[in-house]
């Protein structure tokens, strides 16, 4: 962003120094300390912040968001929100889920099956399981008349919204849970999620005890799509988070390493010693504290030796000089 699109006209609590990106992107500096002794940043992304991002960065994923900021950057995920659109009606609509709710044929990951209806059939309605303040939420809701009653154009004729709401150790549950599974698009596990979330069932005669065996009802199948209930596992502590990282790494390292020897003729010899020379400009030129301590992280959890700057600057010597021997012409 340009300096012209950087405003100081926000003020987040217990950060001293806020801008305001754009419109919707908010950043706090110079806050709590972490015990490490550096001062914490805030980022959020609101509504339309989101989009921005996506309009900004074509190039750039969600997954590569999250990546960065929770692997790259040891970040605390505090909330994420997720807002699936149907502007369709294409197989359910608000009436048809109100119906099957109030005639109690569903079932929920809710631990409370207890959901609150409100709002009015001109302004919109929704319907939400779960608390504000709680660390999971599900709303649905109308919000094309939503939009409409506050004089917002709207040039689609339906639009019902299901926004996932994940706080406190559940947004770290739902982050943790996607980068383990980095084999799975985002729309089929956030979709996973949401039928674990609400499951509405066929018609049946069946006793409330019962309803978990009962077939999900085809219209409601159709609109989630070919997925299955995805139980999110509690996160662990990301300070024993190098399986993550290594399940991070791995795949672009062994990227970048087929590259290279297809790159060099399929000289593996001198793809091995480009990867060592590039290792020797790391460590020389990037490798800092900050990112000593990420690496000596991971080795803490797995049981090896702690390393300081001197241990890696000790094997950049010895790099220098494999890679000079390798250099040599016989």
């Amino acid at each position: 962003m340009s300096k012209e699109e950087v405003y100081d006209d926000v003020h987040v609590t217990r950060y001293r120094t806020c801008y305001r990106l754009g419109d919707n992107i908010i950043c706090g500096f110079e806050g709590p300390e972490y015990e490490n002794g550096f001062k914490s940043c805030f980022l959020e992304l609101k509504g339309q912040g989101c989009r921005e991002f996506e309009v900004r960065c074509p190039d750039k994923s969600w997954t590569e968001l999250i990546r960065f900021f929770r692997l790259g950057m040891d970040a605390q995920i505090k909330r994420v929100d997720i807002a699936i659109d149907d502007f369709e009606g294409k197989y359910v609509d608000f009436d048809w889920l109100l119906d099957k709710l109030n005639r109690k044929l569903f079932t929920s990951s809710f631990q409370n099956k207890i959901f609150c209806n409100s709002g009015h059939v001109e302004s919109g309605r929704s319907i939400t399981f779960g608390k504000h303040g709680s660390p999971l939420m599900l709303c649905i809701y109308e919000k094309l008349k939503e939009q409409q009653s506050k004089g917002i154009p709207c040039y689609q004729n339906f639009w019902i919204r299901y926004e996932m709401r994940f706080s406190q150790n559940r947004a770290e549950d739902f982050v943790y849970n996607y980068l383990r599974k980095d084999d799975i698009e985002f729309r089929e596990y956030v979709m996973s999620l949401l039928y674990r979330m609400l499951d509405i069932k066929k018609e049946t005669d069946a006793s409330q005890n019962h309803l978990s065996d009962v077939q999900t009802d085809p219209k409601w199948r159709l609109f989630l799509g070919r997925v299955e209930k995805f139980k999110m596992e509690k996160a662990f502590d990301y300070k024993r988070s190098y399986i993550a990282y290594e399940d991070w790494a791995k795949p672009l390292m062994s990227s970048y390493f087929l590259y290279l020897i297809f790159a060099s003729n399929k000289e593996i010899y001198s793809a091995e010693t480009r990867l060592y020379q590039e290792l020797v400009e790391y460590i020389e030129m990037k490798l800092d504290e900050r990112k000593l301590r990420k690496i000596n992280s991971f080795l803490h959890e797995k049981g090896a030796k702690l390393i300081t700057l001197n241990d890696a600057y000790e094997l950049s010597e010895v790099l220098k000089d494999v890679v000079e021997d390798r250099k040599l012409p016989f």
